[in-house]
């Protein structure tokens, strides 16, 4: 297994530099185009999050990213240091009517085949943590 890790600062230009990094690794890791897309989809909601929502949209923190791939699956485990998020509050369900946000969860939950939210125990923060069976062996 191969392990990678990052730290982005929580703003919303380090989305752009997020989804270059996992799409030059993904690649790099022989990920199929179909499935590379929608795991950054997935990994970008859950950052998004994070510069929206942590710290009622004030956490001016560090996103930290670890990535672990093999050949079955990749897993992202995201991290803040933001407040503790209110774990019985989040909705993994698709909204009836469609409108502008509130749908990152439900395709975060859909995308990927594992999903668990937590908090860290350590200190402050919240710990995501998102993993994705392969359809084909890759090459990490």
């Amino acid at each position: 297994m191969q392990s990678f890790e990052y730290q982005y600062n929580s703003d919303s230009a380090a989305l752009r530099i997020i989804r270059q990094d996992l799409k030059a690794l993904l690649q790099q890791a022989g990920f199929e185009k179909d499935e590379l897309d929608s795991v950054i989809v997935a990994v970008n909601e859950a950052c998004m999050n994070i510069v929206q929502h942590a710290d009622n949209g004030h956490y001016d923190g560090c996103i930290d990213m670890r990535i672990m791939i093999d050949a079955a699956r990749v897993s992202f485990e995201i991290e803040d240091n933001a407040e503790y998020v209110n774990l019985d509050s989040l909705t993994f369900t698709k909204k009836d009517k469609l409108s502008p946000g509130g749908l990152g969860l439900f395709f975060i939950n859909e995308i990927m085949d594992d999903v668990v939210y937590s908090h860290k125990q350590a200190s402050q923060g919240n710990r995501l943590l998102m993993t994705k069976v392969l359809n084909k062996h890759n090459e990490i």
